[in-house]
């Protein structure tokens, strides 16, 4: 089941990122509620750790997800990974990572829990 969730995980990761990067709102949207789920069923059996696995991915969407969602147990990793991606030669993968680092230094980086 976890390699299942993980797998989901990584397909919803990339195409929240890349339905952001093509304008389509919608499908982004959908992305990132099913990702939401998928994130609480990972946390609900304990494989949150899992997706530091994540953060060397070729997809910088899914380092920056990855990143994002394991801060609360990694942070040195996660910020090392956040930080390397705000210069990327990427349409607003710099503008994410930053907004990430941000918002955890200021304490307001909150996920759903179950």
């Amino acid at each position: 089941m976890t390699d299942d969730l993980l797998t989901e995980y990584r397909r919803l990761a990339s195409d929240h990122g890349r339905f952001t990067l093509s304008g389509d709102a919608d499908r982004a949207n959908s992305a990132y509620d099913r990702l939401r789920t998928v994130y609480r069923d990972l946390e609900s059996v304990g494989s949150l750790r899992a997706l530091i696995a994540f953060r060397d991915d070729a997809d910088p969407w899914v380092q920056i997800w990855s990143s994002a969602h394991t801060l609360r147990f990694d942070a040195p990793g996660a910020l090392l990974v956040l930080e390397n991606l705000l210069t990327a030669d990427a349409p607003l993968v710099g503008l994410t990572a930053r907004s990430v680092i941000d918002e955890w230094a200021r304490g307001t980086l909150t996920f759903p829990s179950n």
